[in-house]
């Protein structure tokens, strides 16, 4: 049997007999109602697409009336006698099976066409029993029966990347991302749905969204790409899994990753968006910020520069000394007032009272407790810093030297510790040889050059987060998340650094690990080229 092509309306024939009897010129007629063959076979059809059919059959000697097309599905509700328009895809979860009443005249010596609809959900071969009834009032009238039968088929299809990472995404920011399908097929493809499910037991399916309208329809050879979001919560690193259904069966998952700090999954991917050289991994408290950052100098902004959660903590505006004073003359950080001629020492502020108000020569500390400018009841304070040498005032002329000041960048000693300007950008902090630097200098007033851009990792300190790690020009990048050796790079030529930028690493876990992180045309996500020599899709099963 050869199929014929009408267009859409794909049609065979066969050939059975019915009988019916009209009435012509007072004259009963019998109708045959005929058919080419007891089985018609359908072209190959896609799962999940309602095709229309018809089936042409014949009348001689009289018109006759088809008044009922009854379909019994024998292996599954694929086949259905309907009048709704191709494409309705409720039509099969209401009409399967059911019957037509209405009535379709096959002309005397002539033909029509009865409608079917063929809409297979899974796979496979499918049949079913297709009885016309025609109309005469007569009980001994005899209906036509053929079998119907096609078969469904899922397109070849590609569905990539097989991990996507969403990057850093804060609390209500929404990440974008896009899964590529591609149709290799003749035949359309339907995608019935993207399901997602978390995989790390705290993200919530809400968080994570499809901007496409499903079921959505892959036009034959072609590709589209379909997105998909995240809207975190809460920032924490997230793992999930993107569920792509074909035909009503899992086609593909797809990994989804964001924030991945502690790297679940095992991609370790790090992120510095402020390209500070500290990662969110790393500690960064605002990776949007590239002033903050750990180790960074706290500036009276109202910010966690330093990200130690005290905000703006050795400024003038904090009280250092917790007397409930800050040395800001107005503006002071949460309740403390303003005020405070040495916020080091919590016993001078403006609330205490003099120790000396007098210039008893019996009572004599050197030091303006109150604040108010005058020191033990007006005891000579030649630079007005409040201290005098009897209180280790080291220079006596220079109020930018006391004890309990606050060290800054100016080659002074100037909280009289003997250390000059230790806890600044000219003082190498952690003992690496390198400094910070300030703009107009040539070196470090401790330590032989400038350009560290972490002077607080410690490398003898096991409490910091990545004991070992030294932070300086000088020093190779390591897998650690920091920038080593400050290029403003984090990670780079390391198994944790995506070198070429093709979303996939060296660290990440089977089947996601990048087999060449120097070549963004080979990893994981790429189809294999067969015969040219190269793995280019990481699987050594497949690869040349």
């Amino acid at each position: 049997m050869k199929p014929v092509q009408l267009g859409a309306w794909a049609f065979a024939a066969v050939s059975l007999l019915a009988g019916c009897q009209d009435t012509i010129g007072g004259v009963e007629q019998r109708c045959i109602l005929s058919v080419e063959n007891e089985v018609v076979t359908f072209p190959t059809a896609a799962v999940g697409v309602a095709t229309a059919v018809t089936v042409k059959v014949s009348a001689a000697f009289a018109d006759c009336k088809v008044t009922t097309v009854n379909v019994s599905n024998q292996d599954g509700t694929y086949f259905f006698a309907s009048d709704v328009a191709v494409g309705d895809t409720d039509a099969g979860d209401t009409d399967a099976g059911s019957s037509t009443t209405t009535t379709i005249t096959v002309p005397r010596d002539g033909s029509a066409e009865v409608p079917l609809i063929y809409y297979p959900r899974v796979a496979g071969y499918h049949t079913a029993l297709v009885t016309l009834g025609v109309a005469n009032g007569q009980a001994t009238s005899t209906n036509v029966e053929l079998q119907v039968r096609a078969r469904a088929d899922v397109p070849e299809f590609a569905i990539y990347p097989y991990s996507i990472d969403f990057g850093a995404v804060d609390a209500g920011e929404t990440g974008h991302a896009l899964v590529t399908v591609q149709n290799k097929s003749d035949l359309d493809l339907v995608i019935d749905d993207f399901l997602f499910s978390a995989e790390d037991g705290q993200t919530t399916t809400s968080e994570l969204g499809k901007v496409t309208v499903f079921p959505h329809t892959v036009q034959p050879n072609s590709s589209e790409q379909l997105e998909i979001t995240y809207r975190p919560i809460i920032v924490r690193a997230m793992l999930a899994k993107l569920v792509v259904q074909v035909g009503g069966q899992v086609a593909q998952e797809v990994r989804l990753l964001a924030n991945d700090c502690n790297g679940q999954g095992g991609s370790g991917t790090a992120y510095d968006r402020d390209e500070d050289g500290i990662t969110s991994c790393a500690g960064d408290c605002d990776d949007n910020d590239a002033l903050v950052k750990p180790g960074a100098q706290e500036i009276a902004d109202g910010k966690d520069n330093d990200c130690n959660l005290l905000i703006d903590d050795t400024t003038k505006g904090y009280d250092d000394d917790g007397d409930g004073y800050c040395d800001h003359p107005s503006t002071c950080a949460g309740l403390a007032k303003p005020g405070d001629c040495n916020d080091g020492d919590p016993a001078v502020n403006p609330g205490v009272t003099e120790i000396c108000p007098s210039s008893d020569p019996l009572c004599f500390d050197g030091i303006d407790n109150d604040c108010d400018g005058t020191v033990d009841g007006g005891t000579e304070d030649l630079d007005g810093d409040g201290y005098t040498e009897a209180a280790d005032d080291c220079d006596p002329t220079d109020p930018a030297r006391y004890p309990g000041n606050r060290e800054v960048a100016d080659a002074k000693d100037n909280d009289c510790d003997g250390l000059i300007d230790e806890g600044t950008v000219l003082y190498d902090d952690d003992g690496d040889s390198y400094c910070e630097g300030l703009a107009g200098t040539s070196g470090c007033t401790y330590g032989t050059a400038i350009g560290d851009c972490d002077d607080s990792v410690d490398p003898t300190d096991s409490s910091n987060p990545f004991p070992g790690a030294i932070v300086n020009p000088g020093e190779v990048e390591v897998p650690d998340r920091i920038d080593n050796n400050c290029n403003r790079k984090v990670d780079e030529n390391t198994p944790y650094g995506d070198d070429d930028g093709d979303g996939f690493t060296e660290a990440a876990a089977e089947p996601y690990k990048d087999c060449n992180d120097a070549d963004a045309d080979i990893g994981p996500q790429m189809f294999e080229v067969p015969g040219n020599g190269v793995d280019e899709d990481c699987d050594p099963t497949t690869g040349p």
